[in-house]
């Protein structure tokens, strides 16, 4: 639990960010546990996810589990719990609001330089925390993750593998930073209106 969090009996605010790769759990504002793969397993000893598909909001005053009696104890059913702790029911659960927020609807972005969208791709897998396709659909939403963005090629890559066209780097409107190293890139008419872009490395290009 946040450092902090003592009395139950007390309004609290609870809140859980689900995005495509994580589920970050909060009280208070303070984030105190982050579940990040599937196999994982919740209270229920169930495992997580999938992450990417619909879940249902549930609120509940659950009982059981490993943390009935703040001491390992397994309660598994709520009859147990009440032989144990006659004073603790009935319990309730006073709510006094819920407020859900969602993202804008993505839109997916034209990158049709095959070799900067597996290098976006690949990025974005490590950002969001999630396996990505090289080939994979990519939204403005997800660029706009990217800050310093390094899409180096080797030095001994052919030309068929370096970035020719940066063509759908326009939607990632927070760059900070963009290397381009060993590229045969001409064109910087799509990262030009990027307010945000303070340093880009050009060495070796056309």
């Amino acid at each position: 639990m946040p450092a902090g969090f003592k009395d139950a009996t007390q309004w609290h605010t609870y809140g859980v960010k689900w995005t495509e790769g994580k589920l970050e759990y909060y009280i208070d504002g303070v984030k105190f546990h982050t579940v990040n793969g599937f196999g994982q397993p919740n209270a229920a000893n169930t495992p997580y996810g999938p992450f990417d598909q619909p879940f249902f909001l549930r609120l509940n005053l659950a009982i059981g589990g490993d943390y009935i009696d703040g001491k390992g104890g397994k309660w598994s059913n709520a009859y147990n719990a009440l032989a144990k702790y006659p004073k603790s029911f009935p319990a309730t659960m006073s709510i006094d609001y819920v407020r859900v927020y969602e993202r804008r609807t993505a839109k997916e972005i034209n990158v049709p330089d095959n070799n900067l969208r597996t290098q976006l791709n690949k990025k974005l897998s490590t950002v969001l925390s999630t396996n990505r396709k090289d080939d994979q659909k990519i939204a403005d939403v997800e660029l706009e993750k990217l800050t310093d963005l390094n899409l180096d090629t080797a030095d001994n890559a052919s030309e068929a593998d370096k970035i020719h066209d940066l063509t759908g780097l326009e939607a990632a409107k927070n760059l900070k930073t963009l290397s381009l190293k060993n590229s045969s890139v001409f064109d910087l008419r799509a990262v030009s209106n990027i307010k945000s872009l303070k340093s880009i490395n050009l060495t070796i290009n056309r």
